[in-house]
């Protein structure tokens, strides 16, 4: 997904380009809770790098100096337990090596009423992409600091 953004936007990404891959799709209506499918979690995320400043996200095509691949692996979310939590995989690498820099699983668990799934659901995402854009960030320091 391209995510357009001005060229301020563009000067401002002090940790360089990335082209981002969301896979899987959580939840449904067997499941007893909102489902979250990966284009909602992948549009989530580019609005995120693209306000936070540090990464400018790109298309592939665009010669991006990260390559960040999110999986959505498993939502759970029972009537009975007021919560509802995703569990992502995330991973990072350099094109500039080919390198795989880093892997992280990351869960976030957001308070739930019994009616407001969809709003937990959507909390538990923007938990999740806050704490694997902070995993990010620390890579990629990391990573530049060599």
């Amino acid at each position: 997904m391209v995510l357009e953004t001005s060229s301020a936007a563009q000067a401002e990404a002090r940790l360089g380009s990335v082209f981002v891959t969301v896979y899987g799709d959580v939840g449904g209506l067997a499941s007893h809770y909102y489902p979250l499918p990966s284009e909602d979690f992948e549009s989530a995320l580019l609005a995120s790098m693209a306000s936070g400043g540090s990464f400018q996200p790109v298309a592939r095509a665009n010669d991006p100096d990260f390559l960040l691949t999110v999986g959505l692996i498993h939502m759970a979310a029972p009537h009975w337990s007021g919560r509802v939590t995703l569990e992502t995989s995330w991973s990072v690498s350099s094109t500039a090596t080919g390198e795989q820099l880093s892997r992280q699983a990351i869960e976030a668990t957001a308070p739930a009423g019994f009616s407001k799934k969809r709003e937990a659901t959507e909390a538990a995402a923007q938990m999740n992409i806050a704490e694997g854009l902070s995993w990010l960030e620390q890579v990629i320091e990391t990573f530049s600091a060599k």
